[in-house]
């Protein structure tokens, strides 16, 4: 409480001095502070403690808050999170992309809280939502001050409250709270207004008007803008989400088209300097990102994710019958609760019913590029978010890194986003001086309305109390659709009542435009507040599921190197990443499609004999946890240990060490004929390996015992003669082997997808350290791409620039 007053203190005597000291700064100060006190009545319920956000946790409990604790457990114990001994048999933390944990935010929250919790993560994201909403003010001002804005004379004023009402549409619309529990994107996403803001102050540095050669006038010099473009850009890809990060770089691309296509001619001259601009920012927000685009990159092809089919990057479109959901508020029900419909459940991209009405007054008002444009991006998300019902989203993921992707309704971001500009245009518009064509356009969209507001009060209202009636003795879950709906309807009648109120009080003089600015803001806050705020939280802690006392008490008093299993459908009783956050190690995890597909086709392979094949056994599961009643081979599984709840321990007698020393070496030439030979009946992991291109060694009978340590293995081993030491962790590139003297070892594919290190007679330890080199070279390359930006924000800070940015 102590910090947060320091910093309300601190952020008063700010705006106490740019009142007297600089005032173009009066604006932004007050628009900066009326979003944070949005975004706090927003989340008052959150910021106070008196409820969780999503109400199941969402992936913010289920993945994110994980992978967190894990990266903070690690650079507190002074080591980086390269390597994760802890879930999938051992996975790449530092090439898992969605992790996130170089992403400044997260880092210093990561570095400067003493233990995570999912108040934490919630407080990372609610300040993005600020966050979006403070760049979206930032563009929008920016937009409605240029020269071509708008043909009508308003003050400032007016301005100021515009860019206030679209920034409230866009920080609060659902395509951002929709993904409130996917802290990475939703981060990622929050940045898409500063880039566009950097990029459109860039775009129009230059005067590509053709000048006389005798005019005096100096031609406009290049500046260094797409480096801030670049930074903002590189900052959101560290955040953790690739596909939001192309998202961005397609807006980009739309907006450098259109901007071609609306300048006159020369158009080639524009396009040349755009296209050179637009690769300046790629490649510095690649060099600031490279320590996770690099390592993800290369780790692609080993993930399920590579094998995408075209449904499957097409998985989570948005239906035709969701788009009812863009006009009526909370249609299909928002939380997973009360949602309700025949498709999975996806951002529908409701935006607030005034912000709509004044977009469509920006089209009348603007009948040329300064709404068109907008309105094109707006199209284009639409379109691309209808994913297989729509051919142009098929054409998209002949792109790179597009066919990897699914959920094509996230680009609903870029719908909503161009929408917002245009509600700004529109109230702008709105509250300034009309001429005849403001006047005419004015009254077209005040007939509108008046015709939808009568017939959702003379039809839309009866037809749904009637279905209230009709289904009141119906099952329960029939009654509640129809009542979600019921809800959404009468909503939409208050909230088009509302805007007809507003509306008629301009044209009426009842009140002063700055007035009306500042009740239509309220409006979009009460109306994207109302149905989304509250309807997807709850009192209960969703890392509660975290806190198993008794059985994880038990399982960090065995000894030795162990895993545990607890993939056995118990998801209701037990998060699958329990063992991350409990720093123990399990064979999996929660579903992930960027696990290695190795790994996944060897468990599932394992065949019909299950947790009772050797294949099994070398996974070292030695404990298993499941509900009391579950089936095993009670020949080799016994319970041993009954928890007051409903789920026990079972322990496998058979399971493998960690390490072993082969015995037989059976070399094969490629990875197919090991899986033919892993699953030959007379196999026996326990004392045979499948080797993929070693030499066929005949060792004897010796000892292995491996500890984990930090991104790594120290295995002590004892063998009378050359042998395979036989790890059952994933084979990887990036891994090293050596032995007590330091003398590199070679690392070979052993049994299908695991790691085997050929050994002489005299060796008694083997030290495995992973090290990727991409890891390395993306450092390389981060560090290059932070000097560059930070060199650029000295240049700025100090005035030593070539030409004024606006």
């Amino acid at each position: 409480m102590l910090i947060v007053l320091i910093v309300l203190a601190a952020w008063i005597g700010l705006g106490l001095w740019l009142q007297r000291r600089r005032p173009a700064w009066r604006g932004p100060w007050w628009g900066i502070s009326l979003l944070a006190l949005a975004t706090a009545a927003f989340f008052w319920q959150q910021l106070s403690g008196v409820a969780f956000t999503p109400a199941d946790g969402g992936d913010l409990a289920s993945f994110l808050y994980p992978i967190y604790a894990f990266a903070q457990r690690s650079l507190h114990a002074g080591h980086l999170p390269l390597w994760n001994p802890h879930l999938y048999l051992g996975a790449p933390h530092v090439a898992d992309v969605q992790a996130g944990w170089l992403y400044p935010p997260t880092l210093l929250t990561l570095l400067l809280t003493p233990a995570l919790t999912y108040r934490h993560l919630e407080l990372l994201s609610i300040a993005h939502f600020f966050w979006a909403g403070a760049g979206m003010f930032f563009l929008l001002r920016s937009l409605l001050t240029s020269p071509d804005a708008t043909s009508e004379q308003a003050p400032a004023g007016l301005t100021w409250w515009a860019a206030l009402a679209g920034s409230l549409a866009f920080m609060f619309s659902d395509p951002l709270l929709t993904h409130f529990g996917n802290y990475n994107l939703l981060a990622a996403a929050s940045w898409l207004p500063w880039v566009l803001w950097a990029f459109r102050a860039q775009s129009t540095q230059v005067d590509f008007a053709p000048v006389a050669a005798t005019s005096s006038r100096p031609a406009s010099r290049p500046t260094s803008r797409p480096l801030l473009t670049g930074l903002c850009l590189g900052l959101a890809a560290l955040a953790g989400h690739p596909q939001t990060i192309l998202i961005i770089v397609l807006a980009l691309a739309v907006l450098a088209l259109l901007e071609i296509y609306f300048t006159p001619a020369p158009r080639a001259a524009l396009a040349l300097a755009l296209t050179g601009r637009l690769l300046i920012t790629l490649a510095l927000a690649f060099l600031l990102a490279a320590p996770v685009l690099l390592p993800a990159a290369l780790h692609t092809p080993f993930t399920q994710r590579a094998d995408f089919s075209y449904g499957q990057a097409s998985q989570f479109s948005l239906s035709p019958s969701q788009w009812i959901g863009l006009v009526v508020p909370a249609f299909f029900g928002r939380g997973p609760q009360l949602h309700w419909g025949p498709w999975d459940r996806v951002e529908v991209g409701y935006l607030g019913i005034l912000p709509l009405v004044l977009a469509l007054l920006a089209v009348l008002l603007h009948p040329d590029r300064r709404a068109w444009r907008w309105l094109a991006l707006a199209g284009v998300g639409m379109v691309l978010a209808l994913g297989f019902y729509s051919l142009p989203h098929g054409w998209l993921t002949l792109l790179p890194g597009f066919a990897q992707l699914r959920a094509p309704a996230r680009f609903l971001l870029l719908t909503d986003l161009g929408l917002a500009v245009l509600a700004a245009y529109g109230l702008h518009g709105l509250l300034s001086s009309w001429n005849d064509q403001a006047g005419q356009a004015v009254a077209r969209v005040w007939r509108l309305l008046k015709g939808a507001a009568a017939a959702v009060l003379a039809i839309g209202l009866p037809l749904i109390y009637l279905a209230l009636l009709l289904t009141q003795d119906r099952e329960q879950t029939v009654f509640i659709r129809v009542a979600v709906a019921a809800i959404g309807i009468t909503t939409l009648a208050g909230l088009l009542l509302a805007t007809l109120a507003i509306f008629h009080a301009r044209r009426a003089n009842w009140a002063r435009p700055a007035t009306l600015g500042a009740l239509a803001c309220l409006l979009i806050l009460l109306d994207l507040g109302s149905p989304g705020a509250t309807l997807d939280s709850s009192p209960k802690d969703p890392t509660a599921a975290y806190q198993q006392p008794q059985i994880l008490a038990f399982l960090r008093q065995q000894p030795g190197a162990w895993r545990l299993d607890a993939r056995t459908d118990i998801e209701q009783l037990w998060q699958p990443n329990t063992a991350l956050v409990a720093g123990l190690e399990d064979i999996w995890g929660i579903v992930n499609p960027l696990v290695l597909a190795d790994v996944t086709r060897y468990w599932e392979g394992i065949g019909p004999a299950g947790r009772s094949s050797p294949l099994y056994d070398f996974l070292g599961a030695q404990f298993v946890v499941a509900r009391k009643d579950v089936t095993l081979d009670w020949d080799k599984f016994e319970k041993v240990f009954d928890s007051p709840g409903e789920l026990a321990i079972f322990r496998n007698r058979r399971a493998l060490p960690r390490a072993i020393i082969s015995q037989e070496a059976i070399v094969v030439s490629d990875q197919e004929a090991a899986w033919q030979a892993i699953h030959r009946a007379d196999f026996d992991p326990a004392r045979q390996v499948v080797v993929e291109g070693g030499d066929a060694l005949a060792g004897r009978p010796g000892a292995a015992t491996a500890a984990t340590v930090a991104n790594g293995l120290d295995v002590q081993v004892q063998t009378s003669g050359p042998a395979y030491l036989v790890i059952s962790q994933p084979f990887y590139p990036g891994w090293e082997a050596t032995d007590q003297a330091g003398s590199r070892l070679a690392i070979r594919r052993a049994n299908f997808a695991f790691q085997a290190v050929a050994i002489a007679a005299d060796t008694t330890a083997v030290s495995l350290r992973f090290r990727p080199p991409a890891w390395r070279w993306g450092l390389a390359l981060g560090a290059v791409g932070l000097v560059i930006g930070l060199g650029w924000l000295w240049r700025r800070s100090s005035g030593k620039r070539t030409s004024p940015i606006p």
